[in-house]
């Protein structure tokens, strides 16, 4: 970073520390941020973009709607934006700081969870992705990866480069035909190349984050399109042996409504969200079964 670029994030209260991770689009850096009223600096996240290197598409497309929607994001369920900055042809998205890091690092270093956990983690995710197809909008990048866990090990959904408007001016929902998001994550419409709602998309990459929550593992496991596209449509995955011994046939349901390949057949986020293995009850019964096995 040149001494110039760096003396306009100070005039604007940030400074930047170390590099937390990077992608295709850009690198995601920890900072600190201090206003002008010069009381304690409040430990930020920034997402920065050198538009100078990145496809003319993404910058006139996609970039665009990001800024759009990080402005009004406002869950607890979602990474909040602080601020956005522009710098000589640098994009910086300041945001919260998020301290766990991502869901998928997690699951990587720590033994399978509870059906409790899963349950009341995924009932975070589900929060997140709802609050913004109310909003219109669909993620269209759902994935472990695209989850951070905070201090007190609650979820939160980022990364919304990928995000876009599901509705057209009339209010009508409308088609997509950017084939975006991750392989082992999307539906068979999106491999296939056809166009495809959003947000049954993103019903899709929930079922998957779902079953990696519950089996620690993918259900769609070949690096090669064609296969995994065939397996998708022929339904050949399965469970765990883990998660057939202790998780409810109710979670397993769930999963199953969502990895549907027909995405006329396959459920949407709200009727997930109305099933009754999340409901709060089950939330309540979940627990107390956990803490018995676990006193025993």
């Amino acid at each position: 970073m040149s001494y110039g670029e760096k003396d306009s994030l100070e005039r604007h209260g940030y400074i930047l520390g170390k590099l937390l991770g990077s992608g295709a689009y850009g690198k995601v850096m920890k900072a600190t941020y201090r206003g002008k009223d010069s009381g304690p600096r409040l430990t930020v996240a920034t997402k920065t973009i050198n538009t100078s290197k990145l496809p003319a598409l993404y910058i006139e497309k996609f970039l665009p709607r990001e800024l759009e929607v990080v402005r009004w994001l406002d869950h607890p369920n979602v990474v909040r934006a602080h601020s956005i900055v522009y710098r000589r042809g640098i994009v910086y998205i300041f945001m919260e700081f998020v301290e766990n890091g991502t869901l998928l690092k997690y699951l990587k270093n720590n033994k399978k969870l509870s059906e409790a956990k899963c349950q009341i983690w995924f009932r975070q995710i589900l929060g997140g992705l709802l609050y913004l197809h109310r909003n219109k909008h669909a993620h269209r990048d759902v994935k472990c990866d695209n989850v951070l866990i905070t201090k007190q090990y609650n979820l939160k959904v980022c990364d919304f480069g990928f995000a876009r408007l599901i509705v057209d001016r009339k209010g009508s929902c409308i088609t997509s035909t950017t084939y975006c998001g991750t392989p082992s994550y999307c539906p068979p419409e999106i491999l296939e190349g056809v166009p495809y709602y959003p947000t049954l998309a993103d019903a899709w990459s929930t079922g998957v984050t779902l079953y990696v929550l519950m089996c620690q593992s993918m259900p769609f496991g070949s690096k090669d399109t064609r296969l995994v596209l065939r397996e998708q449509k022929q339904a050949r995955w399965k469970f765990t042996a883990f998660v057939d011994k202790n998780f409810s046939k109710d979670s397993r349901n769930v999963v199953s409504a969502m990895l549907v390949a027909d995405p006329q057949k396959r459920a949407n986020l709200f009727k997930i969200s109305r099933h009754k293995w999340l409901s709060t009850a089950n939330t309540k019964a979940l627990v107390r079964s956990a803490v018995k096995k676990q006193q025993h």
